[in-house]
C-alpha cells in the first residue's frame, strides 16, 4: 500500500482571478493488486481418497482468497470437492479430501481468485491449480469366489476394470507346503501340486 498527499497550491476561476481560500491536503492510498500465481500445488495426482495440498501465495499482505471447483469428466463423490474461502490465507492450504467411485480419473480444477487487503478488497487475476483424482485399485474376483482349484498347467491371472493406469498385484499364502510361496507380486504362478485348494488373498494398488 502506497499513502499519497495532494496539495494544492493555487486555485483560478473562471475570470483568472485566484481563490484567495484553499482547501486542505487531500490524503488517499493506493493498494496493490494481489498477484496469486505464486501459489503452488503439492498434489498434482493424488489416489481416490487423498488429500490436496495447494498452498496459496499473494504478492499482498492479508491476501483474501476464494476459489470455486468443477471437475471433468463428471463423477459421483463420496468425498467431493467443495468452493470456499479463505481470510488473510497467504501459505495456508487447500487441504480437501476427495474420493469417487469411478473406474478412471477425473481432474478437479481450483479456480482461485485473490483479493485485497481490506477496505478496498481489490481483486487480482484468477488462477487455476489442477488435481487428478485417481480411482482407487481393484481387481476382479478370480474363479471359484474366494477358494481356487489350481493344476500344474495353470496360473491364475488377475484383472481389473480400471482403464487407465497400471495396476499391480500382491498376493499372500497361508499354506506354502502346496508349494507356492508366503508372498508375491503379479499373477500366481502354474508350478502346483495336481490339484490344490487353496485361500488367497489379493490386495491392489493402481
Amino acid at each position: 500500500m502506497n499513502n499519497h498527499t495532494v496539495h494544492i497550491v493555487s486555485i483560478q476561476d473562471a475570470c483568472d482571478d485566484y481563490v484567495p481560500t484553499l482547501p486542505g491536503d487531500y490524503l488517499f492510498s493506493i493498494n496493490a493488486i494481489p498477484d496469486a500465481s505464486a501459489t503452488v500445488n503439492n498434489t498434482a495426482t493424488i489416489c481416490s481418497g487423498g488429500a490436496t495440498d495447494i498452498v496459496l501465495r499473494s504478492t499482498v499482505p492479508s491476501t483474501n482468497f476464494a476459489w470455486t471447483v468443477s471437475d471433468s469428466p463428471a463423477v459421483t463423490w463420496t468425498s467431493a470437492p467443495a468452493d470456499g474461502s479463505r481470510v488473510n490465507g497467504n501459505n495456508t492450504s487447500i487441504a480437501q479430501t476427495l474420493a469417487h467411485t469411478a473406474s478412471s480419473p477425473t481432474t478437479v480444477t481450483y479456480a482461485i481468485i485473490p483479493a485485497g487487503p481490506a477496505p478496498t478488497n481489490c481483486p487480482g487475476p484468477e488462477i487455476t491449480r489442477t488435481v487428478v483424482v485417481n480411482p482407487s485399485a481393484q481387481v476382479n474376483d478370480p474363479p471359484e469366489s474366494g477358494t481356487l482349484q489350481w493344476r500344474r498347467s495353470i496360473c491364475v491371472d488377475f484383472t481389473t476394470n480400471r482403464t487407465v493406469g497400471t495396476t499391480t498385484y500382491a498376493w499372500s499364502n497361508d499354506n506354502t507346503s502346496i508349494g507356492l510361496g508366503a508372498s508375491g507380486t503379479g499373477n500366481l504362478p502354474a508350478s502346483l501340486p495336481p490339484t490344490v485348494a487353496q485361500s488367497r488373498s489379493v490386495p491392489p494398488s493402481l
